[in-house]
């Protein structure tokens, strides 16, 4: 490394005015059109090289650390700037680093995960009993109507009935649900013959009989809520390390729990 202080013949401590004084008297002395020795114009090259170095401040700062340690890499930071004289353009302070919202709303759901987490586990087992129910064996059960009603309206254009469908209690309090009651012949005090299932005692058929209507309707129509309900559970429980979607899966199933438990149960 070069001491380009050694080149220009000052000190280290030597002032800006110094160094400037030196370099003239050198330039002038080793210039190649003044000075015919031949080794003259190399050593002008150095004492230009030199000056230029130990008159820019951010050269010199870099150089003397350079110098002082040449096997330590250097970071010059960048000198702050002027502020502005109008107040209009000085800005305003930026605010100190804070945790994103993001990770604290991640924290939050973390910290409530377990007290949610099972309701995947209810969004699997809902389903899964309702297809084991499904394939079970029927009960079949004969019991005595006691109560009925009638859930509808009347229609007053024409004067007849209309409902949306007809409620018998058994002697059990079993409530049989009937669309049409044209398909069988039921009554209050009658007998009524009919098949439930083992797990959630929906009723399957009913007959007076003679005839015979299926009903259970949650194993119709309405089965894709129960196997939405199992595919949120599932991926949920397998992706459960991924914090936000498990939680926002145990949310999802728990709505859908209730909603497919009310049609279970009513239907």
């Amino acid at each position: 490394m070069k001491d380009y202080y050694a080149i220009l013949g000052v000190s280290y401590s030597a002032t800006d005015l110094e160094i400037k004084r030196t370099y003239r008297r050198l330039a002038v002395k080793y210039h190649p059109d003044k000075n015919p020795d031949p080794q003259a114009e190399a050593l002008f090259k150095e004492i230009n090289e030199a000056y230029d170095t130990l008159s820019d401040p951010e050269k010199k700062v870099f150089y003397d650390l350079k110098r002082q340690n040449p096997f330590q890499g250097v970071i010059i930071e960048e000198p702050p700037r002027p502020r502005h004289r109008d107040p209009r353009y000085r800005g305003t302070a930026r605010p100190a680093p804070t945790k994103g919202n993001r990770n604290n709303l991640k924290d939050l759901k973390r910290k409530y995960i377990p007290y949610l987490g099972w309701l995947c586990w209810v969004g699997i087992t809902i389903p899964a009993l309702l297809f084991i129910d499904y394939y079970l064996p029927y009960r079949i059960k004969k019991e005595m109507i006691v109560d009925g009603y009638a859930v509808g309206r009347q229609q007053r254009s024409n004067q007849t009935h209309s409902f949306k469908h007809i409620v018998f209690t058994t002697e059990s309090g079993k409530l049989i649900k009937i669309d049409n009651l044209n398909e069988v012949m039921l009554e209050v005090g009658g007998e009524v013959q009919y098949k439930d299932t083992w797990i959630y005692g929906t009723v399957m058929e009913v007959s007076d009989g003679m005839n015979t209507i299926t009903t259970g309707h949650i194993y119709g129509a309405v089965a894709f809520l129960p196997s939405i309900l199992f595919g949120i559970a599932a991926m949920g429980i397998y992706n459960r390390l991924d914090i936000e979607f498990y939680f926002s899966a145990c949310i999802v199933c728990g709505v859908l729990s209730f909603v497919s438990l009310y049609l279970i149960l009513s239907l």
